[in-house]
C-alpha cells in the first residue's frame, strides 16, 4: 500500500489525487482518501480516467472537506492511499 499525509486542508476547498496502475482490468486497485480519525471522513474509488497503450490506467479522485465540520474532522490529518484487493 502506498499513502501519502494531507495536513491543513481547508473547508470547501476542492482537492484532487490522482495515480497510475498497471493492468487493473479487474478494478482491484482503489484510491483511498480518508480522515486518520476513524468514522469521520473515508472515500474511494476503483474507477478509471485513462488508459494508456502499454496498460497503464490512471485512478482520480475528486474530495472537499465539508464546510460544516464536526470537533472530529476540524484540524484533521488525512490520508491518501492506494489499496489493491489480492485474492
Amino acid at each position: 500500500m502506498l499513502t501519502t499525509t494531507l495536513e491543513n486542508l481547508q473547508p470547501g476547498t476542492v482537492y484532487e489525487a490522482s495515480v497510475w496502475t498497471f493492468n487493473n482490468h479487474n478494478r482491484t486497485a482503489s484510491l483511498v482518501v480518508s480522515s486518520q480519525q476513524p468514522g469521520t471522513f473515508h472515500i474511494e474509488s476503483s474507477d478509471v480516467q485513462a488508459t494508456d497503450a502499454a496498460g497503464w490506467q490512471q485512478h482520480l479522485i475528486r474530495f472537499h472537506i465539508p464546510f460544516q465540520q464536526s470537533p472530529a474532522t476540524s484540524n484533521a490529518t488525512f490520508t491518501t492511499m492506494v489499496w489493491k484487493k489480492f485474492g
